[in-house]
């Protein structure tokens, strides 16, 4: 395995495959942390190859027997390379069976936090309960992300698509992730220039989720402000503002308000301190060279 690892590195990925696999044969079968370790890193090495049918082989081996995310995650890829979205589909709902690390705990934590503050502070710290948020969170990247990958493309029709994944991760009880999906429908919906449409989409946040609805309320304000409805993009702007303080692009749209009213000093001061918040905001950067313009001090405005 040690040598399978080496030629790996050195990208002679066919005696990589070699090592792996006569490793494969002396591991006997009751090893089975280690066989799916070996057979994973030979998928890896297929898909270097760019030979997709033989590490997608690889990968239903490991998921038929030992599912875990990254392996769901990198077949999923594989299926999207070779162009069989029927199969990907199939293998994302199969993703969506796996338990997710740390979800009972976390649960088990949310009951404390309303029955104790202070008992809450402590499984905080405690190190297993962390690692298995790490692992969770992890498990919710991957899904996350071929979920995005796969809505345009699985259905003739993009929005179909996106409706098929949302339901299923409705189905499964994922949430969180359903909400992110959501927030990429409606910027697909802005790309398509279907302002109404997308800015529905982002207004069903507001019952919903705090977090998301932050994110949602910095895309309403802008869709207002681009439609030239000024009153509605800063109160948008403020909502995102207040969910998320240190918020840089809800500064940006705020400032941007107060632009188009030709209240340039106060709109300096919002684009210099998104700037504070986000120093490569080039957005932030951007307007704060206009502003400054507008106002007549040009070697600022230059510099900027």
């Amino acid at each position: 395995m040690n040598m399978g690892n080496i030629y790996y590195e050195e990208k002679n990925y066919p005696l990589a495959i070699k090592m792996y696999r006569m490793a494969l044969d002396t591991i006997p079968s009751v090893n089975k942390d280690m066989r799916v370790k070996i057979i994973k890193n030979i998928g890896h090495a297929f898909i270097k190859l760019g030979e997709f049918q033989d590490a997608i082989d690889s990968f239903e081996n490991i998921m038929e027997s030992e599912p875990d995310f990254q392996t769901g995650f990198n077949l999923v890829l594989c299926y999207y390379a070779i162009g069989d979205y029927e199969r990907m589909k199939r293998w994302f709902s199969k993703l969506l069976t796996i338990e997710v690390p740390g979800t009972e705990e976390m649960d088990e934590d949310n009951l404390l936090e309303q029955k104790d503050h202070a008992d809450t502070q402590a499984t905080k710290s405690d190190p297993l309960k962390e690692y298995l948020k790490k692992e969770r969170d992890q498990a919710y990247k991957y899904i996350s992300q071929v979920a995005k990958l796969m809505a345009p493309v699985i259905e003739k029709d993009t929005m179909t698509g996106y409706d098929w994944i949302l339901e299923t991760l409705k189905a499964a009880d994922f949430p969180t992730i359903e909400s992110e999906i959501e927030i990429a429908k409606a910027i697909y919906y802005i790309k398509r220039k279907e302002f109404d449409k997308s800015i529905t989409v982002f207004k069903s946040f507001e019952k919903k989720d705090k977090v998301m609805m932050a994110i949602a309320a910095n895309n309403i304000s802008f869709l207002y402000f681009l439609e030239k409805d000024y009153e509605n993009a800063e109160k948008y702007a403020v909502i995102a503002n207040n969910h998320h303080r240190y918020n840089a692009k809800a500064l940006v749209n705020k400032g941007n308000c107060f632009f188009i009213r030709e209240e340039f000093e106060h709109a300096k001061e919002h684009y210099l301190e998104a700037i504070g918040v986000e120093a490569n905001c080039i957005e932030a950067i951007f307007n704060l060279g206009l502003a400054n313009k507008r106002m007549g001090i040009y070697d600022e405005s230059l510099q900027v």
